[in-house]
């Protein structure tokens, strides 16, 4: 998948949500290992870069190009970091878990926070 085709597939997604009128930063999309990284504003932000145009509490969205699937990463820069690092090393040799997808708006913030608690209930475990 392209950079641009990865725009337009994080663009889908976004018009479906009534909340904001969003949009692609196109400038800090970015690569990583099994897709890419898409950042995004509200449109009067990205046209103004007033910091009052701004919404917060979002983090970007990942984007697996081996099947268009989108994951949400949260707002905390380390989570995301945490997140989109974990992605990689569980899902790179195995079929991307269930996400985003423009064409039907499922959500993945549920599947990470099952994988976080199943992670905490092992290292209990251990203990």
């Amino acid at each position: 998948m392209t950079r641009e085709e990865a725009i337009l597939w994080a663009r889908r997604y976004l018009a479906r949500r009534l909340d904001h009128d969003l949009d692609v930063i196109e400038e800090a999309t970015r690569p990583f290992a099994l897709g890419w990284i898409l950042s995004y504003q509200t449109r009067r932000y990205i046209a103004t870069r007033d910091f009052r145009d701004r919404i917060i509490g979002h983090g970007p969205l990942l984007l697996d190009a081996r099947d268009g699937s989108l994951h949400e990463t949260g707002s905390n820069p380390n989570w995301a970091s945490y997140v989109i690092d974990e992605y990689v090393k569980r899902w790179a040799s195995a079929p991307p878990p269930p996400g985003l997808n423009p064409t039907h708006g499922i959500s993945s913030r549920e599947w990470f926070a099952r994988e976080q608690a199943r992670s905490r209930a092992a290292i209990k475990k251990r203990r």
